[in-house]
């Protein structure tokens, strides 16, 4: 305290929002439609390496899942504000290796915030389209 002698204390530094990551079942298939198809194409060890990385990459939106972008023609097919995150194999510098994870953002829900990872889409695919989009809204 000034003027006493007493040291003063640091103010606490801010804790981040820590976000509990939910996975629809649609996204949780996707994941392992990828996964069959790297072990067939590229074989079980690679397959295993991809899915512990996709884990990992999918548990770190636990803080600070507004650091990637809206999608903004994603967000408008979907009727909520969409984010994605690009998901490399590691080794791999190329996209054609690269799976989206998309996904919403709720700050607010009975468990707190919650980050909805609610598809798994290859990089080379084609964005989403209007079609796709209620089947998708309709898993979450």
């Amino acid at each position: 305290m000034p003027g006493t002698g007493e040291a003063e204390l640091p103010e606490p530094e801010e804790q981040p929002v820590v976000y509990a990551v939910r996975v629809s079942a649609r996204a949780e298939r996707d994941a392992f439609e990828a996964l069959a198809y790297l072990e067939e194409s590229a074989g079980p060890e690679v397959a295993s390496e991809w899915y512990r990385g996709f884990v990992q990459a999918r548990s770190s939106l636990s803080r600070y899942p507004g650091r990637f972008a809206v999608q903004v023609a994603e967000s408008r097919l979907m009727g909520f504000e969409v984010r994605r995150l690009l998901y490399r194999r590691p080794g791999s510098r190329n996209s054609a290796a690269g799976y989206h994870l998309y996904y919403l953002v709720r700050e607010e829900s009975d468990d707190g915030p919650v980050v909805l990872v609610f598809h798994v889409r290859h990089a080379s695919r084609r964005p989403l389209t209007a079609a796709e989009a209620p089947a998708l809204r309709a898993d979450l």
